[in-house]
């Protein structure tokens, strides 16, 4: 596969956070894709993606808040399907965050995570099921247990959301269920 990107964007930085704003424009051309009807690796012709990010963060007394949103316009640019929609790529994406410091050692979060709905994998035609999207909720805390010494525990898809991750042709893959992580670090 081969590609042209160009990236146009700002970063305006204030006292007690930033924003950012990147508009993106991608042409590729015998871009790498799995066709599920062969079971393979095949190349599309010709596509393009062309959309925009926007990101900030923030500090607000103990609280940090911060986000992410990128909008893409993903479509076939050559061939029998030219003008549709990629199968697979969400047009919208995003993540929030909240952090609370709770005393000197503490830190809790929550995030949000969201994609918007996509055509399954080799809907070129943009005519079959439609893979709904998603919204998903996780929290975080952090603990400075000893200088330098942290505890760590976030909980993803909190609410033990079922969602579809990916399709093709009816063939569905499921999201990650409610996931535990809990670490121990030690910085020097």
């Amino acid at each position: 596969e081969r590609g042209d990107q160009v990236e146009v964007g700002l970063h305006r930085k204030f006292e007690k956070g930033h924003v950012t704003l990147a508009f993106f424009s991608m042409n590729m051309e015998d871009e790498i894709i799995f066709d599920e009807q062969v079971g393979l690796n095949t190349n599309l012709e010709q596509t393009f993606r062309h959309g925009f990010e926007f990101g900030y963060a923030f500090r607000m007394g103990s609280w940090e808040f911060s986000g992410q949103w990128e909008w893409v316009d993903a479509r076939l640019d050559s061939g029998p399907y030219k003008g549709r929609t990629i199968p697979l790529v969400p047009r919208h994406r995003w993540v929030q965050r909240a952090n609370l410091k709770v005393g000197e050692t503490m830190n809790l979060g929550i995030h949000i995570t969201g994609e918007s709905n996509r055509f399954q994998g080799n809907d070129y035609a943009n005519s079959g099921k439609i893979l709904n999207g998603y919204v998903l909720y996780g929290i975080t805390g952090k603990w400075e247990m000893r200088e330098s010494v942290y505890l760590m525990v976030r909980i993803d898809n909190v609410l033990d959301k079922r969602f579809i991750s990916t399709g093709f042709n009816g063939s569905y893959y499921p999201g990650r269920g409610r996931q535990l992580e809990v670490s121990v670090s030690w910085k020097r």
